[in-house]
């Protein structure tokens, strides 16, 4: 076996290592990217519906009640709204069926 037939096998296991890295480099950006995109539309979305309950109180011209709170739910429930909490301290409202205890 010649020198230059040897050379050209390493040559092409090396450049089969390097197209390996290069493509496991590659897939764990994509994910990265994806995963950082997905919290962000997450997040995008809460804000969104934080103020949609926002304004929905603020218009009804009086303090909210539970069943207010409970009529937003089920306005919202196509967009994945299963459980609501408003405001703070003893004026705090709860609606809804919370996922988490």
């Amino acid at each position: 076996m010649t020198a230059s037939l040897r050379w050209a096998r390493w040559a092409i296991l090396l450049g089969a290592v390097a197209l390996a890295a290069v493509l496991a480099g590659t897939g764990w950006a994509n994910h990265a990217s994806l995963r950082a995109s997905a919290r962000e539309l997450v997040e995008g979305e809460g804000l969104v519906l934080a103020q949609s309950l926002h304004s929905n109180m603020r218009s009804l011209g009086r303090p909210a009640t539970a069943d207010d709170l409970q009529a937003w739910i089920e306005d919202n429930a196509d967009r994945g709204v299963r459980y609501a909490a408003f405001g703070g301290g003893r004026h705090r409202l709860e609606a809804g069926t919370p996922t988490i205890r």
